[in-house]
């Protein structure tokens, strides 16, 4: 089956956030102002894909400490109406480049193992989709504890692999925690 994933950079979603679009044409000013590019641009993928092939979406969960940023109600919001025009799935980041959120972009050792998850959990049920957590799930019995209690359908465990190139075949043979 092939994917596509569509990734929602920073220049796009930034479009939602009243803290960083300070637009004052049709796409700044009011939520749905706001909304109106990235749902343009969520259209026109769909619109080229064959039936049946799922679009997932990437969005941060909330702006951290960014005056008049995007609020979950409102990544909530979003949500909706990107499934309304067809993102089948949610993978829920969070961080930003511009404040101290940027310490979730890369979360340092001292942020708790999933602490994006809650966050993911409340859009998952909110917005009725399927959601991917993310954020410092670096073990397989993490990520098996968070899908158990099924505050998300998938996980996605980046930062693991990376540090340890032998992570997916070591929880294949069950010799990775």
């Amino acid at each position: 089956m092939v994917l596509l994933y569509l990734v929602a950079i920073h220049d796009i979603l930034e479009f939602l956030s009243g803290g960083i679009n300070h637009r004052t044409d049709e796409y700044g000013g009011s939520f749905k102002n706001r909304t109106r590019f990235p749902l343009e641009i969520i259209r026109a993928v769909r619109s080229n894909l064959p039936e049946g092939m799922p679009v997932f979406m990437r969005i941060d969960a909330h702006d951290d400490y960014l005056e008049n940023g995007l609020t979950i109600e409102e990544v909530i919001e979003f949500c909706k109406l990107a499934r309304a025009e067809g993102v089948d799935v949610l993978d829920v980041s969070r961080g930003n480049v511009i404040s101290a959120g940027n310490k979730f972009e890369v979360p340092p050792i001292d942020l708790p193992r999933g602490f994006n998850i809650e966050n993911a959990a409340k859009i998952r049920k909110e917005a009725r989709m399927l959601t991917i957590g993310v954020g410092r799930i670096n073990t397989a019995a993490l990520a098996e504890e968070i899908l158990e209690k099924d505050k998300v359908d998938m996980v996605v465990m980046g930062r693991a692999q990376l540090a340890d190139p032998g992570f997916c075949d070591e929880i294949t043979r069950g010799t990775s925690g």
